[in-house]
């Protein structure tokens, strides 16, 4: 078998995303941090076309370079949750730990499995 490990992470992501779907989360798999911000930009805005849009504090997410990006937009109203001003605001979303076990309506929550070892 050619990269053991490349192989065994393909396929452990391979199985989460099916755990995910059968749970109504519409899943992604991303080779890299690039894949992951093509996925975003892509598919996923296009096709929900947000109003708006936050994150939950990601070191993840600003290694993708979707914080910088989506930062520089005009068409969306962006909820830093870097912004320490937010936390003051009625704009804050929450700011609570959470487990979400199934997504309803189906496909209403995203998830990129990025298969790549950013460091976090």
């Amino acid at each position: 078998m050619d990269k053991p490990i490349d192989n065994f992470w393909k396929t452990r992501l391979t199985d989460l995303k099916k755990v995910l779907d059968s749970n109504n989360f519409q899943a992604f798999v991303a080779e890299n941090t690039e894949e992951a911000q093509k996925i975003v930009l892509e598919k996923i805005i296009p096709e929900t076309a947000p109003g708006s849009v936050s994150w939950g504090g990601s070191l993840t997410f600003t290694a993708t370079g979707l914080y910088d990006t989506l930062k520089k937009r005009s068409d969306l109203k962006v909820l830093d949750t870097f912004d320490k001003n937010l936390g003051k605001s009625p704009d804050r979303i929450c700011n609570t730990w959470t487990i979400t076990e199934k997504s309803f309506p189906k496909g209403r929550v995203k998830v990129i499995l990025i298969n790549d070892d950013i460091g976090f």
